[in-house]
This record gives C-alpha cells, sequence and structure tokens, in this order.
C-alpha cells in the first residue's frame, strides 16, 4: 500500500470518528479530547470536509508543570497530573519496590512517593534541579548508558520513548536489560488516531518485545493524558487553532519480563544533539556545524516560515530540516553562521562577543561583519522578550492577562 492510499484510508477513518464524537459533543476541546489522539488540525479538516458546525471556544490556559521550560528538541513531552494518578495506582496494586523510569522525568516526583527507589534515565540535564533531592539514581545522557550503569535490576520500569518505531524497539531492549524475572513494564504508546498505520506498529510492538522477553499483558486505549507542552500551544496558535491544554492521549501497553538472559541493546542514532543556550527566558537549541570553513560572519536570524512558529510538532514535517535555531516557543530560523550566533547568544550578559568570534574565525572582522553581530544582540533582546510574553499569557497562573488572537502569531520584526 502506498503512502497516499494509506493517507486517505487515514483521512476516511477520521471522519468516521469526527462524525461519530460530533453526535455527542457540541465543543471543539471536548470532541478532540474524546477521539483517539487525533492532532486538533487533522480534526478541523475532518470537520470541514464534512460540512460539520461546532463551537470552536477561546483558547485554554496551559498547566504550568514543575520542570525546565520544555523544548521541542528536547522531546520533552509531560504527562497530564490524571496520569500520575493512574501510575500511582498501578504501582500500589502491584507493588515495585525499585522502579526506573526512562524518558520520562516529570513521573518522578509525583511517584517518589509509591515506591522505595526511583532511578531515572534521562539526556535533559536541566531537569537536574527539578528532582527531588534524596532516593533518586540518575543516568544523565542516552537511555541506553542507564543499563551499562545500574548493576541491579527493577522491579518495574515506565518508559516514553519518541514516537517512532526504531525509537520503541531500542526502548524495549533497555527496558528489558534492566528487570527483574516478572517484573512489569509500562509503555506509553500513541493512539490508532495519531497518524497512519498506528495499528500495525502497535502489532511490531507486541512481536519485538516477544522476543526480547517481555509478554504483552495488557493494552489501556487513550488511558494516558498529556499536558500539551508550550512549543505546541504554540504550534497550534500559528495554526489558528484554539490551544488546547490537554488533549493529547496515548494507550497504556504492558508487559511482563518472562525471561532473565541478557539483552543485546538497539544502538542510538548518530545524530549530533542541538547546542542549548539561554538568554534571560529565552532558550535556544544550535544546530552543530563544521565550523566557519572561510565564510563571512553573519550571525542573524534569517525566518524560515510567517510569525516564525512552525505550526507543527511532527518529527516529519519537512520544514524542520531548514531549521538553524530553535526557541522553545517553536520559532525556527535560519542562520548563515551558527558558530558566530552561538558565541554572540552565549555573551549576551557578559563580555562583548567580538574577540571571540575573531578567535573563531581567526581574523579581525569587517565593519559589516561586526554590523551582524549588533543586528542580531537585537534580534535576540527582542526575542527573548517575546517568548517570555508569550509564555505568560499561555500558562494558567496569569489569568489577568488574555490570551493572544491564535490567528496572529507573533514574530520578529523585519529590518
Amino acid at each position: 500500500m502506498n503512502r497516499h492510499t494509506s493517507e486517505i484510508d487515514f483521512e476516511a477513518q477520521i471522519d468516521g470518528w469526527v462524525r461519530d464524537a460530533a453526535s455527542r459533543h457540541t465543543s471543539f476541546a471536548s470532541l478532540v479530547r474524546n477521539l483517539p489522539g487525533v492532532y486538533p488540525g487533522f480534526v478541523v479538516a475532518s470537520l470541514r470536509r464534512q460540512s460539520i458546525d461546532i463551537e470552536y471556544g477561546r483558547s485554554e490556559r496551559l498547566l504550568r508543570l514543575d520542570g525546565p521550560i520544555p523544548h521541542p528538541k528536547d522531546g520533552d513531552w509531560r504527562f497530564h497530573p490524571e496520569s500520575w494518578g493512574l501510575f500511582s495506582k498501578l504501582l500500589l496494586k502491584r507493588p515495585a519496590k525499585d522502579l526506573a523510569i526512562l524518558a520520562c522525568p516529570s513521573l518522578v516526583k509525583p511517584l517518589a512517593p509509591v515506591v522505595d527507589k526511583i532511578s531515572l534515565a534521562d539526556s535533559n540535564v536541566a531537569w537536574r534541579d527539578f528532582l527531588p533531592n534524596r532516593g533518586i539514581e540518575v543516568s544523565w545522557g542516552d537511555v541506553s548508558l542507564a543499563a551499562q550503569r545500574w548493576p541491579h535490576r527493577f522491579d518495574a520500569a515506565i518508559m516514553d520513548p519518541p514516537w517512532y518505531p526504531l525509537e520503541f524497539a531500542r526502548f524495549l531492549s533497555i527496558a528489558a536489560a534492566l528487570l527483574k524475572l516478572d517484573a512489569t513494564l509500562y509503555v506509553s504508546f500513541p493512539a490508532i488516531g495519531t497518524r497512519p498505520g498506528m495499528a500495525r506498529e502497535r502489532t511490531q510492538l507486541i512481536r519485538t518485545a516477544r522476543r526480547l522477553g517481555l509478554e504483552h499483558v495488557s493494552t489501556r486505549r487513550s488511558a494516558l493524558r498529556y499536558a500539551t507542552p508550550y512549543y505546541e500551544g504554540c504550534a497550534l496558535a500559528a495554526e489558528g487553532l484554539p490551544v488546547l491544554a490537554g488533549w493529547r492521549h496515548s494507550d497504556l501497553v504492558a508487559f511482563r519480563r518472562t525471561s532473565d538472559e541478557y539483552t543485546q541493546q538497539i544502538d542510538p542514532s548518530e545524530d549530533e544533539p542541538w547546542i542549548p543556550v539561554s538568554h534571560g527566558r529565552l532558550q535556544l537549541r544550535i544546530k552543530p556545524s563544521d565550523g566557519p570553513a572561510g565564510n563571512p560572519c553573519d550571525p542573524r536570524l534569517i525566518p524560515l516560515v510567517k510569525g516564525d512558529v512552525l505550526p507543527s510538532v511532527s518529527q516529519r514535517d519537512s520544514r524542520r530540516r531548514a531549521a538553524a535555531v530553535w526557541t522553545a516557543g517553536n520559532r525556527i530560523f535560519g542562520c548563515a553562521s551558527t558558530e558566530a550566533f552561538h558565541e554572540v547568544a552565549a555573551t549576551m550578559q557578559g563580555q562583548s562577543p567580538r574577540v571571540l568570534i575573531e578567535e573563531l574565525y581567526g581574523r579581525s572582522l569587517a565593519a559589516s561583519e561586526v554590523q551582524n553581530i549588533i543586528e542580531t544582540q537585537a534580534q535576540l533582546t527582542e526575542l527573548e522578550s517575546l517568548e517570555a510574553q508569550t509564555y505568560d499569557d499561555m500558562h494558567e497562573d496569569f489569568i489577568g492577562t488574555p490570551i493572544r488572537d491564535p490567528a496572529q502569531p507573533q514574530g520578529l520584526a523585519q529590518g
């Protein structure tokens, strides 16, 4: 089956779900939350195809949860407090003394009172300051390092990998290596309406797990709920959609470890991580480069999309490939000199970046290049203010500030 046919079939399936749910739900927010993980933009397209009228309502304020400001390049998705409660009940029903948490650091604090010991494996070191001070073992870096660093085995594990087949297979191999015989693994898996082919991917997940000594126990459809992260709120607004505070659901798939044999790890991808830099409340990720290579120094940000906000959080969106600088608010920019941009962003509160950039380039900068640096500094100042204001506008404890019209995304001023 080619992709075109698959997408047509998926649209027809969405139309059926939407038609059925629209007969029972009169608001857009309620409709979306009662669908099996269908992206709000797909829901709007289905309503239009079927000429179904519904009340879209106002944007909702996002939950302000513990943790660093989530960034799309970190894959920082956080479970809604409803999901904390579900995991707590499961861990009390089938008690676990030692719990391993793989790539979902937002669960550490709410689940700490339920088990004797929690071990977290995650790549986002920015979470360090938001974890409990005691009783937590942490493996920073790729989750595969946990199996090498932790000699002991666990009674239970929870994993929430990036939602793509290779990552699920890789995380399953890691979890299998960490679990005791008869231990339980809880997996957050995309609901069937997330994208075409999810039923097939779920079947493959269960087959892969079986080969790794993990027996499928149960699947609870749409049992888990996520709090909408800041960057997805910005993407929804950029698409002209109401911002929904907790629309995304996933299935909870449980497995039992049936073998205590060693499990061979699946190697991680070799993609070089983006470089994190912050300025005030502005959280940036910069695409690594091979260096200046004799090019002119021009670290200015280049607009890529209208309003600068990418109206999507999907890794399959082709516009992502052009991005060289990415903000926590899902704003993306091109940049001709990312290595120089890094120096400018890293020195906004301190020394002049000129000396550092001249050392980087191995020469004195021309007057036009110095002007490029000055203009970049102005862009960063404006961007920091814009991101801070957008973040406050969108979150629940700033109720006195009206949310900006989601159809009018705010971008950098164009010179």
